[in-house]
């Protein structure tokens, strides 16, 4: 997913979903600032740990959050892996908020009407327009 979504030092990511925060520690270490929302408090815990534990923390930040409470307009890239009942709704707030070139990269499911730019072994890239 981070290949995909070719991020560089000049890159805001942020993570929907972070889980353990694997992606938002490999975007830190490839010099982006790094942001996750996750929702579950002890995954949220464990990924500050990790991140502690590595030195990121002034590249890597995960936050406890609803996603539909937050706006990502600050953010060039987004990384996500959202379920089926979810990308209906995802695809027109990211669409909304995402500024013109912003790179949005889905593990395993697509967005109803937004066209993917590349597909490759169930990782879409969509490019915000």
């Amino acid at each position: 997913m981070l290949r995909a979504a070719q991020i560089t030092i000049a890159d805001r990511v942020a993570d929907i979903g972070s889980g353990d925060g694997r992606f938002v520690i490999g975007a830190a270490r490839l010099g982006a600032q790094a942001v996750g929302y996750e929702i579950n408090p002890f995954l949220v815990w464990i990924s500050r740990l990790k991140i502690r534990f590595l030195r990121l923390q002034d590249l890597a930040q995960i936050r406890w959050a609803n996603i539909w409470h937050v706006n990502f307009s600050g953010y060039t890239v987004v990384l996500l892996f959202g379920f089926p009942y979810m990308m209906k709704r995802l695809e027109k707030k990211l669409r909304y908020e995402l500024p013109k070139g912003a790179r949005v990269v889905s593990f395993a499911f697509t967005f109803p009407t937004w066209v993917p730019e590349t597909a490759e072994k169930g990782v879409y890239l969509y490019i915000n327009e």
